[in-house]
């Protein structure tokens, strides 16, 4: 009998070891890129300005100069990602409920020499924050030729007035400084995560975290769509799907003897 048992559990133990690899390697991780259905900036120093046909945003520090060494003040970037479609590309593959979020990352491409004056250079750190006030679009308007904010639309007044305690810090970073494409990689807080599961709008707000940061990226309204943002999120199977096989199996092994 000790030896059955003993033979037992050893079987179980080896089970265990190979199931859980191959169920998560029976279903690949999949990886979705979308871009925001809308994005825009706001400027402090004209907070009832709009730029959500642009093809650029920005995010600058206090004391960030242009190319002519003149201080445009605070700047920050909004965007909006619906992710109804990703969600239900997820459930397909894995099935609704047999996966989990590995990864979340949020790719922009720098023009680290743009044209308009109200842009300024420098590179510097910024911070990433999921907002859960979706309440916001994008309004119209260029660097050289902003629109007016009426209702919604982001100037820099009501892009503030969205702000609140139950948004969330998703780490601070530092852009290149060239004209590059940057991944930054976003921590994945469960208020976060429990907003991109839903399948629905969610915000992001990139804004200065020091003073001299200058950082101008394309938007998705650029011409070349290799430049647009783009969040990238990265799917893996919900490892408690291994384990139900296993539970499963265990007692399918124990009647055998």
């Amino acid at each position: 009998m000790t030896r059955r048992i003993h033979n037992f559990a050893l079987t179980a133990a080896c089970l265990m070891a190979s199931l859980v690899p191959a169920t998560r390697g029976a279903i690949a991780s999949e990886t979705l890129s979308l871009g925001p259905v809308e994005d825009t900036f706001s400027r402090a120093a004209l907070p009832d300005a709009t730029y959500g046909t642009g093809g650029a945003m920005h995010i600058s520090g206090a004391t960030a100069t242009n190319e002519g060494g003149m201080v445009q003040g605070l700047a920050d970037s909004w965007m909006r990602f619906d992710t109804a479609a990703t969600v239900a590309s997820f459930d397909a593959t894995f099935g609704a409920g047999n996966w989990t979020l590995e990864s979340a990352v949020l790719s922009v491409r720098e023009n680290a020499t743009p044209t308009s004056s109200i842009f300024t250079r420098g590179v510097g750190d910024f911070s990433v924050a999921w907002i859960a006030d979706d309440n916001w679009s994008q309004g119209s308007g260029a660097s050289s030729s902003p629109g007016t904010a009426t209702g919604n639309e982001i100037g820099w007044t009501h892009g503030q007035s969205l702000l609140s305690g139950s948004d969330r810090g998703l780490g601070v970073f530092q852009n290149a400084g060239n004209n590059t494409r940057q991944d930054f990689s976003l921590a994945l807080d469960v208020d976060f995560v429990t907003d991109l599961l839903a399948g629905g709008s969610t915000t992001l707000r990139l804004a200065s975290a020091s003073d001299g940061i200058g950082f101008t990226f394309n938007s998705s309204n650029n011409g070349n769509p290799n430049n647009r943002p783009q969040l990238i999120l990265t799917a893996v199977p919900e490892p408690a799907s291994a384990m139900l096989l296993l539970g499963l199996a265990v007692p399918m092994l124990y009647r055998r003897r």
